[in-house]
């Protein structure tokens, strides 16, 4: 999840209540365990307000449309229909400043007197929650909080409701020049550097917002101390911070195009290689953020459910193969019974008999079926053989289609984990519905640019590909790979294929080599281990079978590289160039 500090949430507070505040609640909506969709009237405009307290995930959204809902509505769902449907949304507040935002609502009680209610949204992390109040107690949540998970707070109906704790940090919003020069003095003495002074002083302030209040403070006059520069920075904000038109949406892209952070302002600094995204507004962004991070997560759980299943799978057909495998003693109770049918009673259900393959011919009980005769059993154990034989080649044939699937879902999960754009969660999506996986989608989707693998500048002029997604990983082997590049892959692991290109007349060195073996060990299964084998060869080696899956090769003539991924040695190549789309 990108990092939003306490600023960014006043902001959005800010833009929502610009567009909501005196709304009617027409309808409330649980399409998922942790989301509330309330569908708000104004006069001449709807709009679909989601509430996730997603442990992790958590957001406010407006959606364009309602949301598909299960047939039957939780009991939570319920409870806020009962309360909510017919409320006007009177306020939306930010306590302390932090990661909170409360939906205040005037509701009709059956009596016909007004009443307060409260949805409570926290967004901490994994401790975000969604949780409705009346008259200052709690009446539920989406996730309750026992004093067997929390000692410190609890979320249960009928006790009163209270914010979490702010570490006494200063609020923004009601602060004071003399106890924040105070407080801001307290820091810097016991040696702190200015961005972690404020970080630590003011609530919801974290390392972009600090960054920014210090850059405004220094283009003002040099003359008053920094203190007081800063002051005014942040009376200016103070002032500003229910105005909507004041801030200036923007997303701060990583390297890789992952969203690193959400603000309300432009941000004065950023590191090597990261971005700054203009974005129309702060709702639009979270919908952006939320959107690709809902349909990655969606995927996620969707291929770590089928490999479960395909794992279960597996172990039974190994379990009915290795049955199969042990029925030789259907042939052996054949042979016995052909060769002594005259010691075998017609109509008996047992056969004691001495064992002719064995040197001291001990007695074997063979089991009959009383309604044949003895040669009838001895040609039914036969069928049984010859069955159980053919049903441990059809075992076997099941068993390696199911081993393929599952290595096939495995290199996904590993592209999943790596994928950065919105394109590139599409694609797999668009792979998992081509291979059979994913029913194809109602609608049309809206093409988006195709990805492309990630490009890397390599010392002495080598050029390093990288692929994040198997259609990617068999754009850079087949169609820019040629021979004499170099193909990198993971070894007996899913992860993305490699290529080292270098100009004409040069051959790649040592460092090139092991800078490529280096990402092929990051950018795979293995990525968090601290030894990988990486296997390396001419491109000409790679071969990709009629019919395989997408990513999948075979290659020859490799030679294996063990290496440790260290993240920080790839960084300065990771920052110095990002993937590029069409």
């Amino acid at each position: 999840m990108a990092s939003i500090d306490g600023l960014t949430w006043c902001a959005v507070a800010a833009e929502l209540a610009a567009k909501l505040i005196g709304s009617r609640v027409d309808k409330v909506f649980q399409p998922h365990s942790h989301t509330i969709v309330l569908s708000l009237r104004q006069p001449g405009h709807s709009y679909f307000l989601s509430l996730c307290g997603l442990p992790n995930s958590a957001a406010v959204l407006l959606l364009e449309e309602r949301p598909e809902t299960p047939s039957q509505a939780p009991a939570f769902c319920m409870l806020l229909r009962k309360h909510l449907e017919g409320a006007r949304l009177l306020n939306i507040s930010q306590p302390g400043f932090d990661r909170l935002l409360i939906f205040n609502f005037a509701a009709r009680e059956e009596g016909g007197q007004l009443s307060e209610k409260e949805l409570v949204l926290e967004v901490a992390g994994r401790h975000s929650n969604l949780i409705f109040l009346r008259n200052g107690l709690i009446a539920d949540a989406v996730r309750r909080v026992g004093p067997e998970d929390s000692r410190l707070r609890q979320i249960l109906p009928n006790i009163p409701y209270e914010t979490p704790p702010l570490e006494g940090k200063l609020n923004l919003a009601t602060l004071k020049q003399e106890l924040f020069e105070q407080r801001f003095n307290l820091q810097a003495d016991q040696g702190a550097t200015t961005t972690a002074s404020l970080m630590a002083t003011l609530a919801g302030v974290g390392p972009y917002t600090a960054g920014a209040c210090l850059a405004a403070a220094a283009e003002l006059s040099t003359e008053k101390p920094l203190t007081q520069r800063l002051w005014q920075v942040l009376a200016n904000w103070q002032e500003q911070l229910q105005n909507p038109q004041f801030w200036h949406a923007h997303a701060v892209l990583r390297p890789n195009g992952k969203v690193q952070a959400l603000l309300p302002f432009i941000p004065s600094a950023l590191p090597d290689g990261f971005t700054a995204l203009a974005c129309s507004s702060l709702l639009d962004a979270l919908a952006l953020l939320h959107r690709r991070e809902a349909q990655q997560q969606e995927l996620q759980r969707f291929v770590q459910t089928e490999l479960t299943k395909l794992s279960r799978k597996k172990h039974i057909l190994e379990e009915e193969c290795q049955e199969a495998s042990l029925a030789d003693h259907w042939r052996l109770y054949g042979d016995l019974l052909m060769a002594q049918l005259h010691l075998v009673a017609k109509g008996a259900s047992e056969a004691t008999l001495p064992n002719l393959f064995e040197p001291d011919a001990p007695t074997i009980q063979i089991p009959l079926d009383p309604s044949r005769t003895p040669a009838e059993n001895a040609q039914h154990c036969y069928r049984q053989y010859n069955k159980s034989k053919r049903r441990q080649i059809v075992l076997v044939e099941q068993i390696q289609q199911t081993t393929n699937t599952l290595s096939y879902l495995d290199s996904v999960e590993t592209m999943l984990q790596t994928a950065a754009t919105t394109a590139e969660i599409q694609e797999i999506r668009q792979e998992l519905t081509s291979t059979g996986f994913l029913a194809a989608p109602k609608k049309k989707q809206a093409a988006l640019p195709l990805s492309q693998p990630l490009q890397v500048q390599g010392p002495e002029q080598s050029l390093i590909w990288v692929g994040r997604n198997n259609r990617q990983n068999d754009e850079l082997t087949f169609r820019r790979g040629k021979p004499g590049d170099l193909w990198f892959h993971a070894k007996d692991m899913p992860g993305s294929h490699v290529l080292l290109q270098m100009p004409p007349g040069l051959t790649a060195s040592k460092e090139a080599i092991e800078l490529a073996a280096s990402l092929a060990a990051h950018f795979s299964k293995g990525a968090a281990s601290s030894r990988v084998a990486v296997d390396y060869t001419d491109r000409k080696q790679v071969k990709k079978p009629s019919g395989s899956k997408p990513g999948f090769v075979i290659y020859f003539q490799q030679t294996t590289l063990y290496v440790s991924p260290n993240p920080e040695h790839l960084k300065p190549y990771l920052e110095n160039k990002r993937a590029k789309t069409k």
